[in-house]
């Protein structure tokens, strides 16, 4: 069959991929540049064939690609049942509960790769109270981590002077505050405190600028000593324990506030210019230790100076709480990683890159790195089966999600160069239609891929999607597919949805999809220029993921050990599996 708009002598345009069941010596042609630069999708029932159809693809694709020096393609795998390491070439690795392999090597994604929106989910936080809350905590981690720099931990310093100084405000329009006194004269030390370690800091590293707005800070807080005695005596008489501050006292701090306010803000403006820094935010990759979340000091710091405060930190505690269960659970590790890692770290062995960090200097705060090498894959199988249910949704988003973006942040000459395809195996596990009272991961999950099918064509990004139930995965995503293989499908409902998003004239051979054997496919869609049932050709080397045969299986000398299959369930021990 001669593609569209393209010689059949170009390897490049389109490859012999199948062959007609009936005319084994006919070779059925595809368009390359078609199949794989927008979705594409590969549905049917279990055992039919998806993974065989999925690895021939890349494989003849690669041999298309000749000579190797001169092309440099680039297939991702998202791997949900370990069986693509064997058609690759991946060596074979013994692999333990709760991780995650990439091309046979133990890989973690840090929970603070994460960006505030996924971050949300992953805690799930209530979107009145503990949002804010959460944004702050986050923000504060990632400015106190050990990949920020000294000139961050100056403007975390003046944020926190903000804060404490909204606190000292708020205290005045309490009217039945317990211990207000008390409070307000603790947050005023502080508050001193704070800027005394700006005015030195700011002096040490030879910034005049902040150090003067530092000075005039301290200045206008020299007034406070009026009111300092006043607030120790309510905080000593038993009537102010329970009342609001005296009207000396509230007159006092609000005069601080308005000439202090100015001050923090202009300092923070100038810190800004004379360190070329941008602000930090929740969604900035800065890396920062997991437990840090769980820190009650950075929630001290995040509810300063809101009404309420002691009735804030009621509804947080829920959230707290979630926090150090999934900090503590062994189902979630693949997300602890290790702060001291780069991200050009963390990227890198989802791209088949190597990478050589060396120690750099200057006030970035953390190492720099050598130029990257070339490649050193082509495919990356990210084998992910060890993970449980609820935790893959959250995994496969982000690395999905962490793709795009780098793709987005390209120089806009160079997005479309080198494109990826990312493999969604078994895409119905995590790509599901949208339903009410679904787990946060699989919400996550189908927006980061949807935004995928969407945009990705303009970055260089496409997707293979294949799946079992192809009504289990979301509209959004199948409605962007440009092609479709169908192996065998038997449901009733499965194959009317299909006619229904197919276009009329390709309706008519989805009779056929009930009776196809193992291995054989209809592909549809504009690669083609004539909808036909083929057979795929056989990969070379195949999956792992040929039908188990009960009858060799069921024999006395196979070991099924269910001590300790239950000994790693309740985590009492880590059993590698084949």
């Amino acid at each position: 069959m001669t593609p569209r708009n393209a010689p059949l002598s170009s390897p490049l345009s389109s490859w012999s991929w199948a062959l007609p069941p009936i005319y084994h010596t006919i070779g059925v042609s595809v368009s390359l540049d078609d199949l794989f630069s927008r979705p594409l999708a590969l549905v049917g029932n279990t055992g039919s064939g998806k993974s065989w159809t999925v690895a021939s693809a890349v494989q003849r694709c690669l041999e298309a690609l000749q000579p190797p020096e001169q092309y440099r393609p680039k297939f991702i795998v998202l791997d949900i049942n370990g069986e693509y390491a064997k058609a690759f070439g991946t060596t074979a690795h013994a692999r333990q509960p709760n991780h995650v392999y990439v091309n046979s090597h133990e890989y973690g994604l840090p929970l603070w790769t994460f960006d505030l929106h996924e971050l949300v989910h992953y805690f799930e936080a209530s979107a009145a109270t503990q949002v804010p809350v959460l944004d702050q905590v986050v923000t504060l981690a990632r400015a106190t981590g050990p990949g920020t720099s000294p000139a961050h931990h100056q403007l975390l310093r003046l944020d926190w002077a903000l804060g404490l100084l909204r606190a000292l405000v708020a205290y005045t329009q309490e009217s039945g505050g317990k211990f207000v006194g008390r409070n307000a004269r603790k947050t005023m030390s502080n508050l001193h405190e704070l800027l005394l370690l700006l005015r030195n800091d700011a002096e040490q590293r030879s910034q005049p600028a902040t150090r003067q707005a530092a000075d005039a800070a301290l200045t206008a807080l020299q007034e406070s000593s009026e009111i300092e005695p006043l607030l120790l005596s309510a905080d000593q008489d038993e009537y102010y324990c329970f009342t609001g501050l005296d009207v000396q006292v509230r007159e006092g701090i609000q005069s601080i506030s308005q000439s202090l306010e100015p001050l923090l803000a202009s300092a923070h403006s100038t810190l800004l210019a004379e360190s070329g820094l941008p602000p930090l935010t929740a969604d900035i990759p800065c890396p920062f230790p997991p437990p840090m979340l769980d820190e009650p000091s950075l929630f001290d710091s995040a509810l300063s100076g809101m009404r309420g405060e002691q009735r804030m930190h009621e509804y947080v505690a829920t959230l707290r709480l979630r926090i150090r269960r999934k900090l503590q659970d062994r189902r979630w590790r693949v997300f602890r990683g290790n702060e001291e890692d780069l991200f050009t770290e963390v990227l890198c062995p989802l791209l088949g890159l190597d990478f050589i960090p060396h120690q750099g200097g200057g006030d970035t705060g953390s190492s720099s790195s050598q130029a990257l090498p070339e490649d050193s894959a082509t495919v990356v199988i990210i084998d992910c089966s060890m993970l449980a249910h609820d935790v893959l949704p959250f995994f496969c988003a982000v690395v999905g999600r962490l793709l795009l973006d780098v793709r987005e942040h390209a120089n806009p000459d160079q997005r479309i160069n080198r494109p990826w395809v990312l493999v969604l195996e078994e895409a119905h596990n995590y790509l599901r239609p949208r339903r009410e009272g679904e787990d946060p991961g699989l919400t996550l999950s189908r927006e980061a891929f949807e935004r995928i099918a969407k945009e990705g064509r303009k970055f260089g990004m496409s997707l293979i999607i294949a799946s079992q139930r192809p009504s289990d995965v979301s509209d959004t995503v199948l409605s962007q597919c440009a092609n479709f293989i169908v192996h065998r499908i038997q449901n009733p409902d499965d194959i009317d949805y299909f006619k229904r998003i197919l276009p009329g004239g390709s309706r008519e051979m989805l009779d056929q999809v009930s009776i196809l054997s193992p291995g054989e496919a209809l592909p549809l869609g504009s690669a083609v220029n004539v909808p036909c049932r083929v057979r795929v050709h056989k990969p070379n080397p195949s999956p792992k993921s040929d039908t188990p045969a009960p009858r060799q299986h069921w024999k006395t000398e196979a070991v099924f050990d269910i001590e300790k299959a239950i000994a790693n369930w309740l985590g009492q021990e880590d059993i590698g599996h084949d």
